[in-house]
């Protein structure tokens, strides 16, 4: 697991370093954790490579809230935690889909809860099904699966990065929902079973992916679908404290 640590005050971002290494080393978690001052610092190649990044919101002259969507651009599944003396900032983490916000005076208190949720995120988003296909078995990463698609007794597999091949099985969507459920897919509607990860809108008759791509939604079961969405939304991303 890569970890990034982004703050222009470097004895506070040591101290979370040496906090971070300390309870890795003591749990049996195998980390690589590195330190900048400013997001000027990072190069743009090593972006798509954190798994887990503390940003500090407050920096010049690129912001944590900047260093976040660069970051997200070039890897959608990092999980991004900020850090920050100022909780007026705390509405903006919504639009880089920030996983938790850490007041810095609550560092004792909080670091390593957040921590610890953020590595059971990592594993989640790790997570792989194995499918059988053309006769070969194939192990595919939970967060590759934008969605799957179901016609007559043929299910697609539709892939954040599509193959030449598009993925496919003889089953029934009924089957694919009791096996993807617990790992946040949710059934907008009979033909579509989604992963919530990737629904960036979700509207009356509609859901936006990371894509762009829109799908329908069963209007009968939208209230339904919508509480579902955002139950589980509210368990896996953002808090403040």
């Amino acid at each position: 697991m890569k970890i990034l640590i982004c703050d222009d005050d470097l004895m506070f971002a040591q101290a979370v370093h040496d906090r971070l290494l300390e309870f890795c080393s003591r749990n049996g978690i195998s980390a690589s954790v590195i330190v900048h001052s400013s997001a000027e610092n990072i190069p743009p190649e090593l972006l798509p490579k954190f798994d887990i990044a503390f940003l500090d919101i407050d920096m010049k002259p690129t912001d944590g809230f900047t260093l976040a969507g660069n970051i997200h651009n070039a890897q959608p599944n990092t999980i991004i935690i900020f850090l920050t003396n100022y909780p007026q900032f705390a509405a903006e983490g919504y639009e880089v889909q920030a996983f938790r916000y850490l007041l810095k005076t609550k560092l004792d208190q909080k670091l390593i809860p957040y921590f610890q949720a953020a590595v059971e995120q990592f594993r989640s988003i790790r997570k792989t099904v194995s499918f059988t296909l053309s006769g070969e078995e194939t192990d595919i990463p939970v967060s590759d699966i934008l969605y799957i698609e179901s016609a007559q007794r043929t299910v697609f597999l539709h892939l954040t990065q599509p193959s030449r091949l598009q993925p496919k099985l003889y089953a029934t969507l009924n089957a694919m929902e009791d096996q993807f459920r617990p790992l946040g897919f949710l059934r907008i509607q009979k033909s579509y079973l989604v992963n919530m990860a990737h629904i960036r809108k979700f509207q009356y008759n509609t859901v936006t992916l990371s894509n762009g791509q829109i799908l329908t939604v069963s209007e009968k079961h939208y209230t339904k679908l919508k509480a579902q969405f955002s139950l589980w939304k509210g368990k896996t991303k953002w808090n403040i404290s």
